[in-house]
């Protein structure tokens, strides 16, 4: 890695990073521990050391590595979000043969209505109409062992087990039909958290459920998924982006050289995914001072300011929660040439225009390769590269 090409969103990482050294002294109570904060701060470290691990590869120009671990990463970040910030969850139900469902959920609803404050304390916030023969159920959280209400995905985190949803448990020595039994309840549960844990399933039902996204972020955010995944599972893609449609012979020398994009790329992928751990982290924290379990959250000012300096640097690139940069307004401007009247697209206010209004990108690379050049048309006017403009200021060594 060249570092002097990336000197500013290094400088901004690095700092970043320093914050997450704070987090298992940051939070503040008086007389009650929680151990669900010690919980939820050594998950965020353990993902923040392998982003750790990814910043590192960087200095040999690993790309296929540096790009596999922050997917990684970046799948657990909903996951742990959830578990700090999502107390809603829900249960489809489906009705026995021959029974009428629409009646089921007329009782239902009646005994909800007439019993509503009780049902509420018993974590039952809604009764959804029946869609396709199910009744959903939305809960607010689970009680843990004194009675207090947690986030499902805080459970569901800590009891999955990826090897026996996918494997089943190992054959015992000795037969027992009771034992048995157990198992196979043991295996159905697993089998019933795999839909929990798929992005596109139950990670997603869940977010849009809690309000942690809306359905256009969630669509932002998939494009990201989609493009770290290339680098997990066998693409041709990932091998053309290395060796830039240029088959070489499998030199190692061919396969770790230095690309600027695919560096800067993963610096605002380090960089944006420990902003939304923090960010996440510093929500969960303020409910818990709301709800008295703490009184205080030391740093807190630090944790702003360091996701403020990153985001301000890298403004230019649209990740999930922000603004688009002007880059983004200008082209989808440009994009309207040739499709609308010419004296209409004079009018448009490009700067004014908002995220629901452009359309988002598909493929990050080569976003950031068209962004990172300044462009002029004589309808809709300029744009000027802040990348360019960052590599021009760069002292000539």
């Amino acid at each position: 890695m060249k570092q002097d090409e990336h000197k500013v969103i290094i400088e901004k990482i690095l700092l970043l990073f320093a914050q997450f050294g704070k987090l298992p002294r940051t939070i503040q109570n008086k007389d009650v521990t929680y151990s669900e904060h010690g919980e939820y701060i050594s998950w965020i470290n353990h993902q923040i050391t392998t982003l750790k691990d990814a910043y590192s590869l960087l200095s040999t120009n690993s790309y296929k590595s540096v790009f596999s671990l922050i997917r990684v990463v970046f799948e657990a970040y909903w996951v742990i979000d959830l578990s700090m910030n999502g107390p809603k969850f829900y249960l489809n139900y489906s009705p026995k043969e021959g029974h009428d469902i629409q009646k089921i959920y007329q009782v239902w609803v009646k005994d909800f209505e007439s019993n509503k404050e009780n049902k509420i304390k018993q974590g039952i916030l809604e009764i959804k109409h029946p869609i396709k023969n199910k009744i959903m159920v939305v809960y607010e959280g689970r009680k843990n062992q004194e009675g207090k209400i947690i986030q499902n995905y805080y459970f569901l985190f800590k009891e999955y087990d990826h090897e026996i949803a996918h494997l089943g448990l190992e054959e015992d020595y000795y037969e027992s039909e009771e034992l048995g039994k157990i198992n196979e309840e043991l295996i159905k549960k697993h089998k019933g958290f795999k839909w929990y844990f798929k992005f596109n399933g139950g990670i997603k039902d869940n977010l849009l459920l809690n309000k942690l996204i809306n359905e256009e972020e969630f669509e932002r955010a998939r494009v990201h998924y989609s493009f770290l995944s290339m680098w997990t599972h066998p693409s041709m893609n990932s091998i053309r982006l290395i060796e830039k449609n240029i088959y070489g012979r499998g030199e190692f020398e061919d396969i770790k050289k230095y690309d600027f994009f695919l560096t800067r790329l993963a610096l605002l992928y380090i960089g944006n995914t420990m902003c939304l751990y923090l960010n996440s982290f510093l929500k969960f924290a303020r409910r818990q001072i709301f709800e008295s379990k703490i009184t205080s959250i030391k740093d807190e000012k630090d944790f702003i300011n360091s996701v403020k300096a990153y985001l301000e640097n890298t403004n230019y690139f649209w990740f999930i929660y922000n603004e688009p940069h002007y880059y983004y307004k200008w082209k989808y401007a440009s994009k309207l040439l040739g499709k609308q009247d010419i004296e209409e697209i004079k009018k448009l206010k490009i700067s004014d225009m908002t995220a629901s209004e452009i359309e988002y990108y598909k493929n990050p690379i080569k976003t950031l390769k068209n962004l990172s050049t300044s462009w002029n048309n004589e309808i809709i006017g300029k744009y000027e590269s802040p990348i360019e403009a960052e590599l021009k200021s760069k002292p000539s060594s």
